[in-house]
């Protein structure tokens, strides 16, 4: 991708630290200064998705598809936006190019396993999240998605060895404390349920 400005800079290290509001600002003079930065445009969106801002998140993710369609991060995040816009066919097609630039990112696998399991493509889900955590075991999103494949397939007790792993790894993530709290509830343990979902609102 492009755009090595001050601002460009700027707007990955905020980025780096999961602030997406200020990362707008240095984004936005980016583009000012050149309307045809597909990264900027891409980063952007991504940063309006964070805030469940639909409409600009598409325009801009839609935009950076335009200006660079060989680039796969611009798929992803046009992907995650149609998904999170609850648009399955139109992330699919948006997942499925991301995986053909780059077969190997296990976001694109996170993203896809997230489609099907949207469907409920359970065994699908499971594959494509596995696949993912192939390329990088610790990816918390593609081991996210294969503790929910799992439970969706009825597979409660290597759901919560999956849950303890996940935990152990990231003991105050909300993420991870809702999905066991999922897997208890599925497994009617509803006391530990419980436990889970308080420290996940917590």
């Amino acid at each position: 991708m492009n755009g090595d400005s001050p601002h460009m800079a700027h707007a990955r290290m905020l980025l780096g630290q999961r602030r997406y509001d200020l990362a707008k600002g240095p984004l936005g003079e980016a583009l000012a200064l050149d309307p045809d930065n597909a990264e900027a445009c891409a980063l952007l969106a991504w940063c309006h998705l964070q805030e469940d801002d639909y409409a600009p998140a598409t325009e801009l993710a839609k935009r950076a598809v335009a200006l660079e369609a060989d680039e796969p991060t611009n798929h992803f995040i046009l992907g995650q936006v149609y998904f999170d816009r609850d648009m399955p066919a139109e992330a699919m097609q948006q997942a499925d190019q991301a995986l053909r630039l780059d077969p190997t990112s296990p976001d694109h696998w996170r993203l896809l396993s997230g489609i099907q399991a949207s469907k409920k493509q359970w065994r699908d889900a499971l594959k494509s999240a596995e696949q993912g955590l192939e390329f990088d075991p610790e990816n918390a999103g593609c081991a996210h998605m294969r503790v929910i494949a799992l439970r969706g397939l009825g597979r409660g007790a290597e759901a919560a060895a999956a849950d303890r792993g996940l935990l152990s790894r990231e003991p105050d993530s909300a993420i991870a404390h809702a999905n066991a709290g999922w897997t208890c509830l599925h497994r009617s343990q509803i006391k530990q349920a419980k436990v889970h979902f308080r420290e996940a609102l917590r």
